[in-house]
């Protein structure tokens, strides 16, 4: 209802044309493929008093268009309202119910997302049917202006030769025992990457406890996820941070009441640097030999009797044998000294 009285309001008011009218303005963007950008639309005021304006949009056909927000000086005394047109155009209307003014500089901005199949190419958007209203109720209409979104070439991968190893701390996992894995890519020819992406197979073998290199945790943040039975794990900097160390972080695995071999598979594994260059990892296998039960039974100690070591009862080690009364500890003995 808002959207029909504006439009019917300012078919009706006054039009000035020319001679220091007020005019929008849209930015050049630019995107790869299967991304998002937004489209920049700006206004310049000439010296004029501007309280609200409309114009349409005509996008490509591949683009699909969110809401348009305002900028920050215009949230609390303007509304923005985008709304698709019979003949496929989007309006995009931006009002004050208080006729507060817009200053010079940013008016909104739009939301475009690209699907992965968009050719590279430069492609136009042009806004037409501009109106520009005072809070006197005088409108400019303003000729069409245009703009492109240039969707860019995906690069060229140059796959380095890269390794990613997973190494093991510690002997062969025993049933019901964990172990600690650390989990480690070992680049020849650093990209200098800020991400890395790994997925996991573990067989039967359960995996906890996934702990960041302490030299990552002020750059980095890691996410753990299951993805088709895999344990996808994602590190990556909001600050486009470089990864310099080999480890990247460490796993408990746990080992099943089976006796037989178990193994932890790295598949999928992607490096990316701050250019957004991916570079693929090569799979790595880790085996390990499940042995039979590590529960402890009973530990049979034969006492030393060669070696006179005594302890206080606290434990403490004497350097000589005691001199002062009490009970002392000596061979797993214990002895009173008078």
């Amino acid at each position: 209802m808002k959207t029909r009285l504006l439009t019917t309001i300012l078919a009706l008011m006054p039009a000035l044309a020319g001679m220091g009218a007020p005019s929008v303005a849209l930015y050049p963007t630019s995107v790869y493929p299967g991304e998002k950008t937004s489209l920049t639309v700006s206004l310049d005021t000439d010296g004029e008093s501007v309280t609200s304006l409309q114009f349409d949009l005509d996008l490509p056909s591949w683009a699909v268009a969110g809401d348009a927000t305002l900028d920050n000086t215009l949230t609390n005394t303007h509304q923005a309202v985008t709304a698709r047109m019979v003949g496929g155009a989007l309006r995009v209307m931006v009002y004050s119910a208080t006729n507060a003014t817009i200053s010079d500089g940013t008016l909104v901005t739009l939301p475009i997302a690209v699907g992965e199949s968009v050719m590279a190419g430069d492609y136009t958007v042009n806004a037409h049917d501009i109106i520009i209203v005072s809070p006197e109720a005088v409108s400019w209409n303003q000729e069409d202006s245009s703009t492109t979104i240039t969707i860019k070439e995906q690069p060229i991968v140059e796959v380095a030769e890269l390794s990613c190893t997973l190494s093991l701390d510690g002997e062969d996992l025993e049933v019901t025992k964990s172990g600690v894995v650390t989990l480690s890519v070992d680049p020849a020819d650093s990209p200098h990457p800020v991400a890395v992406q790994i997925d996991l197979i573990a067989d039967d073998l359960t995996l906890s406890d996934f702990t960041l290199n302490a030299d990552l945790i002020s750059t980095h943040k890691f996410s753990i996820g299951d993805v088709d039975g895999k344990t996808r794990v994602i590190i990556y900097s909001m600050t486009n941070a470089t990864i310099d160390v080999a480890d990247l972080l460490s796993f408990i695995v746990t080992a099943p009441d089976v006796e037989g071999m178990a193994s932890v598979v790295t598949s999928g594994g992607l490096m990316v640097d701050a250019q957004m260059l991916s570079y693929p990892l090569p799979d790595s296998t880790l085996s390990i030999e499940v042995k039979g039960s590590s529960k402890v039974e009973s530990i049979d100690v034969e006492p030393n009797t060669t070696l006179n070591v005594w302890y206080n009862l606290q434990g403490q080690r004497l350097a000589n044998p005691p001199t002062t009364p009490g009970v002392y500890i000596t061979n797993g003995n214990k002895v009173l000294i008078k």
